[in-house]
């Protein structure tokens, strides 16, 4: 039903040559828009979206809303997710809307899929600094992607770096890829990304065996030739 009343205001829309507008807000340190501002949407965003981000650090929560103009393919996922360390994850969730119904709509929050996939990637949180100890993160649910980026942000007139990596979405890496970070719960502009499929277990244990039996059979095998009487 709500899809049938999105498609008949756009319609509206361009039969009377009225352009899109939204919305626009980027509070990155609260969950409400304090003071917003409307935009006219530009080629290719046809719809009004709202993003919801909450950050949860060993059990302290965290949550920012971002609302704008977008395209509409991005409202076929509606959560996206980064887990940096075990105690650490931030997730996303949107939900798109035209004219009043932006009024009310509210992203919404599925029951997340905690259980481990048996995949792993290397996780890092880190302030003003393009360096961190090595963490393993296990991956959960759909997290099956190995995500590294550094993300500039500047609040007010402080400027600082932010590196993070570990498991997410195939969406988040995506969507990073291409222009559209705002929607992610990315705050700043990323200058460095990296995205692979994450390892599974199985591979990481095995390949952890093979090293270690290349590295016994290299000891056994200098052991042997010490123990040979010289001709």
């Amino acid at each position: 039903m709500q899809a049938l009343l999105t498609l008949c205001f756009l319609s509206v829309l361009f039969a009377t040559g009225t352009s899109l507008q939204c919305e626009v807000c980027n509070n990155k340190l609260s969950g409400k828009c304090s003071t917003s501002t409307w935009q006219t949407c530009g080629a290719g965003e046809d719809t009004c979206i709202i993003a919801v981000t909450k950050e949860s650090i060993r059990g302290v929560q965290d949550e920012f809303i971002v609302k704008g103009c977008g395209s509409s393919s991005l409202c076929n996922v509606s959560i996206v997710e980064l887990k940096m360390h075990n105690e650490f994850i931030q997730r996303t969730s949107r939900v798109c809307c035209v004219g009043e119904a932006c009024r009310t709509a509210s992203p919404q929050w599925p029951q997340i899929n905690e259980k481990r996939n048996g995949r792993r990637c290397s996780g890092c949180y880190n302030l003003f600094s393009k360096q961190c100890f090595r963490n393993v993160v296990d991956c959960t649910g759909v997290e099956t992607k190995c995500v590294g980026y550094i993300e500039e942000l500047k609040i007010g007139s402080v400027s600082f770096e932010l590196l993070r990596k570990g498991c997410a979405t195939e969406t988040f890496c995506t969507e990073l890829q291409g222009k559209t970070p705002t929607f992610v719960g990315v705050r700043g502009e990323v200058t460095v990304l990296i995205c692979s499929s994450a390892s599974s277990l199985m591979s990481t244990t095995l390949g952890s065996a093979r090293l270690f039996l290349s590295t016994l059979t290299g000891l056994l095998m200098m052991k042997l030739l010490m123990a040979l009487p010289l001709c």
